[in-house]
């Protein structure tokens, strides 16, 4: 467990990338519940909009306490597929200046700023939906590759799935 989601070396299948995401999820939430506002609050939606800031901060901390996993488990499944970790860079770059263009200011008009989020929006759209094909569908490579062995053991690529 520690090696899926701290280690970027290695190989991980379609089964461990799938695992890695649905606890790092379960986490995430987890991490959120005591910043949300209570349902049974007199006025839930004041209580949201009087602690924005912090909450912004709260999200922003449990942002970076799993990002590094994520990037690990991402990096091992582009590994299985033959491919390198720098690829991971697609995804995360741009979500890394889409968060700070929300932060910086003196960037430009705000329609300047509005447009370069859109367009960086888009980017992760189209490259995470081919990260999600890629790697929570397609087969590793049979055998071992650059990246190590095949997880799991599999030596025969007839065995592959």
């Amino acid at each position: 467990m520690i090696r899926l989601f701290f280690s970027l070396q290695g190989r991980t299948g379609r089964l461990g990338f799938w695992f890695g995401f649905a606890c790092l999820a379960i986490l995430g939430i987890l991490l959120a519940v005591p910043a949300m506002p209570s349902i049974f609050s007199d006025n839930p939606f004041r209580d949201i909009l009087t602690n924005t800031r912090q909450l912004g901060l709260y999200g922003l901390g449990i942002s970076l306490v799993l990002f590094y996993p994520a990037i690990a488990i991402t990096t091992k499944r582009l590994h299985d597929r033959n491919k390198s970790g720098w690829y991971t860079a697609l995804l995360w770059l741009p979500l890394l200046v889409k968060f700070g263009t929300s932060y910086v200011e003196g960037l430009g008009s705000l329609e300047r700023i509005y447009n370069l989020s859109t367009w960086l929006a888009l980017e992760m759209l189209a490259v995470g939906l081919w990260f999600f094909i890629e790697l929570g569908f397609y087969p590793g490579t049979a055998g071992a590759n650059a990246y190590g062995p095949e997880p799991g053991g599999n030596t025969d690529p007839a065995l592959a799935v």
